[in-house]
């Protein structure tokens, strides 16, 4: 479903400190070089990139944010030590938004648990989860140095078991989180793909986010602004109750839309079996 949009411009540059380097050099009479000023850039975007071809997907849900948010916490409040944090989501003006700042090494989750498939956000074995997300506020001096990801969970069963996929200003990668925790180190084997921005990505600039999940063969295949990043197949992948999720690590993000389509073959979860 569209919708339409009062947009802003990229970035709004706005003067909200000014700090300088000590120290000197270059001989008498040169002052000290002062360091770059932090900014405070703010946007939205003016168009979205194009997402994965339809194809043989069939489309059920668009949740459009018009109405709420069916999503939630599912952190249990023992885990928050492992670098979870609460955030602050809301629904505003047909987008879903987080708000609060926190550290770029916590994550803060939101588990769909809509009813477009099975209740309590339980997804079948064969579907596709697409998105689209932007940073709508950073401040500091250099948007390639932002710390701040955008985030898709395309397959989530608990908080120590997911595929997330991130997208920083310059690298978009995806990994297997199996046993490990946001804030600390992460095996190169639970790595599934990685590509770099050829153009740092901006703030209130948008990122098309998608994956096919085929919970039945273990297989996964993203997609990065419509491009399939490859088909991966793990056997930590299986169909045992699963949903999606979006998440933030301290990134003030919106998100516009999420579609959710059936692909073929695929099997719907058991009456009364939701998703963690």
């Amino acid at each position: 479903m569209s919708k339409e949009r009062t947009l802003l411009p990229l970035a709004l540059g706005l003067m909200v400190g000014c700090t300088s380097a000590g120290g000197g050099g270059g001989g008498p009479g040169v002052g000290p070089t002062p360091a770059a000023s932090p900014v405070e850039y703010q946007g939205d975007p003016t168009d979205f990139p194009p997402g994965p071809a339809v194809g043989n997907a069939q489309l059920i849900a668009t949740i459009d944010f018009d109405e709420g948010a069916p999503f939630g916490d599912p952190i249990p409040e023992e885990a928050r030590v492992n670098n979870f944090v609460p955030g602050d989501w809301q629904a505003v003006g047909g987008r879903y938004q987080q708000s609060a700042e926190a550290s770029s090494t916590t994550l803060s989750i939101r588990k769909y648990n809509g009813n477009a498939f099975s209740p309590g956000g339980r997804l079948p074995s064969k579907y596709r989860v697409e998105t689209v997300a932007w940073q709508y506020r950073w401040v500091g001096a250099d948007q390639a140095k932002n710390p701040g990801k955008l985030f898709l969970i395309p397959y989530w069963r608990d908080e120590q078991s997911y595929v997330i996929f991130s997208s920083s200003p310059t690298v978009a990668e995806g990994w297997i989180a199996s046993g490990v925790y946001p804030g600390k180190p992460w095996p190169n084997e639970l790595k599934l793909w990685r590509t770099e921005w050829k153009d740092p990505r901006l703030v209130g600039q948008a990122v098309n986010l998608a994956a096919d999940i085929d919970a039945d063969a273990g297989t996964i295949v993203p997609y990065l602004n419509g491009e399939a990043q490859g088909t991966f197949q793990r056997s930590f992948i299986t169909n045992a109750p699963h949903s999606f999720a979006l998440a933030s690590n301290g990134n003030q993000v919106r998100y516009d839309w999420v579609k959710l389509y059936r692909l073929p073959g695929a099997s719907d979860a058991p009456v009364g079996t939701p998703a963690e």
